[in-house]
C-alpha cells in the first residue's frame, strides 16, 4: 500500500506571522530583511507530524536566495513538545514567542534538539532527522548590498524512498545503502516533483486561484484588452467571465459592466431612442438634444465625477468606452458633479439632493452659494 506523503507549508502571511522574527519582516511576500537591517533571524512555528519517532523527509525552501548574501537553516527536532529550563517543562512555542528570552539563550536551551544545519536549502533530504515535533530556525544575512528573502517554506513527512523497491541485499552495508539511498532520492524528487506539477495543472486554468504568469496567458488568450489597465482583481473577473461577455459585446449592457468594474460606480446611459418621443411634443426638445444626442449614432455616458477624475481617468475611460461600442457609434462621457443647475445634468438623488429649509443665522455654520443675489 503506498504510504501517504503529508507536508507542512508557510506560504500565506498568516503562515508567518505565527513565528518569531528578529530583524525580518513576516508579510504577505514571505520573509525578508526590515529595511536598513543586515541581519535578522526567524522561527518558525512548531510542526507536530502526530506520531513519535517520525522520520523527515524533505525540505524546499523558494525565494531570492543569490548565493552571495547568506541564509543559514537550523533544523531542530524532538519527541517531546516541551524542554525543560530550570527545572520546569516550558512549551517550545512559548519558548519561540518570550521576548523576555534572548536570542541567545534561546539557541542555548535549543542546543540538545538541533539535528542539522544548511546553507541555501532550496531542497535537502531529512532522512537523518528524527522525532515528533520539527521546527526551523532561519538566519538571515545581507552582503554586498544584496538582501535574500523567502516566499515559501515546505516541510515533507514521513520518510519515503525508492530503496523501498529494492532488494534487501542493497541495504546490508549501511554506508553503501545511505549513498543508493540519496542517490535514487535524485531523481524520485524529479519525478515527484513533475508529477505534482502535472496534477496541479488544472490550476493554472483557473481565473480565480492561477498565479499571475498564467493568468496573463489566458488572459492574453482569451483576447482581454489593455492589459496594463486592469489590476489583478479585475483581471480575473474579465478572464473568469469572458465567454460571457463576449456573448453580448458591444451592448448597453457590456459597457455598463465594464465601466463598473473599472470605476466602481454605476454608470447611466442614455441611448437616441429613449428620447425620441420627446423630441416632437416636449418644449425642451432642443435641451435635450444638446445635452444627450445632436446626432442619430450618439449616446451618453453619465458617471460620477470622482470616478472620471480619479488619476485623471478620463482619457482611459474614453479608450475603454471605444472598445466596448459599436464601431459606427460615437459617445459622450459627462462626469457627473454635485450641483443643481438648469438646462444642466442635474439629477435628484444622484448628483443633487434637497435639504431641510433653515432660517439663515450667521452663526459660522452657514454659507451663502455662489449664485445667491442679495438685496437691501
Amino acid at each position: 500500500m503506498k504510504q501517504k506523503r503529508n507536508y507542512f507549508v508557510l506560504n500565506k502571511e498568516s503562515d508567518f506571522l505565527r513565528g518569531r522574527s528578529r530583524g525580518v519582516a513576516p508579510g504577505t511576500e514571505g520573509l525578508s530583511l526590515l529595511e536598513g537591517s543586515r541581519e535578522g533571524s526567524y522561527y518558525t512555528r512548531v510542526f507536530d507530524s502526530r506520531e513519535k519517532q517520525t522520520v523527515w523527509h524533505r525540505l524546499t525552501v523558494e525565494g531570492h536566495l543569490d548565493g552571495v548574501s547568506t541564509v543559514e537553516v537550523t533544523v531542530f527536532a524532538s519527541e517531546s513538545s516541551t524542554l525543560m529550563t530550570d527545572g520546569t517543562a516550558v512549551p517550545i512555542d512559548e519558548l519561540i514567542h518570550d521576548d523576555k528570552i534572548s536570542e541567545g539563550q534561546k539557541d542555548s536551551r535549543m542546543e540538545p534538539f538541533k539535528r542539522a544545519v544548511f546553507y541555501y536549502p532550496k531542497d535537502v533530504l531529512l532522512h537523518r532527522i528524527q522525532g515528533r515535533y520539527l521546527w526551523l530556525k532561519i538566519s538571515f544575512s545581507a552582503q554586498r548590498g544584496l538582501s535574500p528573502s523567502i516566499s515559501r517554506i515546505q516541510v515533507y513527512f514521513p520518510k519515503d524512498t525508492w530503496m523501498k523497491y529494492l532488494p534487501e541485499v542493497y541495504e546490508r552495508d549501511r554506508e553503501s545503502a545511505s549513498f543508493l539511498e540519496r542517490y535514487l532520492n535524485i531523481f524520485q524528487t524529479v519525478y515527484e516533483d513533475m508529477t505534482k506539477r502535472i496534477e496541479d495543472a488544472p490550476a493554472l486554468f483557473e481565473p480565480w486561484t492561477a498565479a499571475r504568469a498564467p493568468l496573463l496567458w489566458m488572459a492574453q488568450w482569451l483576447s482581454v484588452e489593455n492589459l496594463n489597465l486592469w489590476n489583478e482583481t479585475q483581471l480575473r473577473y474579465l478572464t473568469a467571465n469572458a465567454v460571457r461577455l463576449y456573448q453580448y459585446r458591444g451592448t448597453v449592457r457590456y459597457l455598463k459592466e465594464i465601466l463598473k468594474l473599472y470605476t466602481g460606480r454605476e454608470p447611466y446611459i442614455i441611448e437616441r431612442h429613449q428620447l425620441e418621443p420627446y423630441f416632437d411634443k416636449s418644449p425642451a426638445a432642443a435641451d435635450l438634444k444638446r445635452l444627450y444626442s445632436s446626432g442619430t449614432y450618439e449616446f451618453t455616458v453619465l458617471l460620477d465625477a470622482e470616478g472620471v477624475e480619479a488619476n485623471n481617468r478620463a482619457g482611459i475611460l474614453r479608450q475603454l468606452v471605444e472598445m466596448a461600442k459599436p464601431a459606427n457609434m460615437e459617445c459622450k462621457i459627462v462626469p457627473l458633479k454635485p450641483y443643481i443647475f438648469l438646462g444642466q445634468y442635474s439629477y435628484l438623488g444622484i448628483n443633487s439632493v434637497l435639504g431641510q429649509y433653515r432660517a439663515f443665522q450667521l452663526d459660522g455654520l452657514c454659507a451663502v452659494p455662489f449664485s445667491a443675489v442679495a438685496e437691501e
